[in-house]
């Protein structure tokens, strides 16, 4: 497009968009990109109908060719009425009465919603109170099942053959991996029974003493631990160092088969100093990203128990962890090339002085 006309057509009073003739968009007018709230860059060099889907025949719109001086097309003006005034003509023909109906619609639906809310937290509540009594009731019979098989095996193993003890053996650590999956869903049930307790939390000892706790159980195994900038975290102690301990053990497992370990955590403020994002990345098997949705679900697996021992908890822990922040959780990662497991936690410092 001509420099001189490109800088007349932005100054343009109107609400303007110059298209190719394959309505590729290349300039709008200023005072378009006021009334829409849109970035100039956003939008050029796209064709119009990627940029408005859903509104191809707008009724207040209109196009006006440009030819060039041998007579083809060039440009296409597309033109939008600004529909305000007709929006504030309809408001100044609302009487007191509409207002009232309005009132009276709009404390319905606040008192519906607020109503819809306390049953959904009530019913939150009843199934993880449901879920702690079950969990806590089951440990009993597991203890007592693992008890007696120990006593057959140290007391009666002269009197049982090798298939039994086998049979024994079996029936011992499935009761401990049952254990380990009623303990991971107690501590799924408390977080939301816990009562949080936001302070400042040093987030690099924090991960210092976690690291250093799970790298004592697996000590031949080569790991090495890189962090970049960690902000202050402003959350719950005992929450953010299960979501570590989770993130981390995940990291330590995933990167089991290499022959060096590499998991590297990091922060950043991100929406204009609003929230701080954390990563934890490793250089471990990773997942394909198509069943990322089923991530951060209780007892979903992207691996099997065989290549890889686990409740099916540990993420599902973090995710409810983070929401009690009112934060987000997300994962990103390329099959065989490492895994990086996200998340934010709001910053009440930078909110309160918004």
């Amino acid at each position: 497009m001509d420099p001189d006309f490109k800088t007349l057509f932005e100054s343009a009073p109107g609400l303007y968009l110059a298209l190719t003739p394959d309505l590729r968009i290349v300039a709008a007018s200023d005072a378009y990109l006021r009334a829409t709230m849109t970035k100039r860059e956003n939008i050029l060099g796209r064709n119009f109908f990627d940029v408005f889907p859903d509104n191809p025949a707008d009724p207040n719109a209109n196009g006006t060719p440009v030819f060039d001086e041998n007579g083809a097309l060039r440009y296409i003006i597309h033109r939008v009425e600004d529909v305000t005034p007709l929006v504030d003509e309809k408001l100044s023909s609302i009487g007191p009465q509409d207002y009232r109906r309005l009132e009276k619609l709009n404390s319905e639906l606040e008192f519906r919603v607020q109503e819809r809310t306390r049953q959904l937290q009530d019913t939150i509540e009843e199934l993880e109170s449901f879920s702690y009594s079950v969990s806590h009731d089951l440990k009993a019979p597991l203890r007592a099942i693992d008890g007696f098989s120990r006593i057959l095996i140290e007391e009666y193993q002269d009197k049982l053959d090798d298939d039994g003890r086998r049979v024994l053996d079996i029936i011992r650590n499935s009761t401990l991996k049952m254990g380990q999956l009623i303990e991971s869903l107690l501590d799924l049930a408390r977080l939301g029974r816990k009562q949080m307790n936001i302070v400042d939390i040093d987030m690099q000892t924090l991960i210092t003493n976690v690291f250093n706790e799970i790298r004592s159980m697996a000590p031949d195994r080569n790991v090495e631990l890189r962090c970049g900038t960690l902000h202050t975290v402003e959350a719950d102690p005992v929450l953010m160092q299960q979501v570590l301990t989770n993130l981390i053990s995940n990291a330590f497992k995933f990167t089991r088969d290499r022959e060096k370990a590499i998991i590297e955590i990091g922060s950043e403020h991100r929406e204009n100093g609003r929230e701080t994002v954390y990563w934890v990345r490793d250089n471990g098997v990773g997942f394909e990203m198509k069943y990322v949705h089923k991530l951060f679900g209780v007892f979903q697996r992207l691996h099997t128990e065989r290549e890889f021992d686990g409740t099916g908890v540990g993420l599902a822990i973090v995710q409810r962890a983070i929401h009690r922040h009112s934060g987000r959780v997300w994962a990103e990662s390329n099959l065989n090339e490492g895994a990086t497991f996200f998340f934010s936690v709001p910053r009440s410092s930078a909110l309160s002085a918004a």
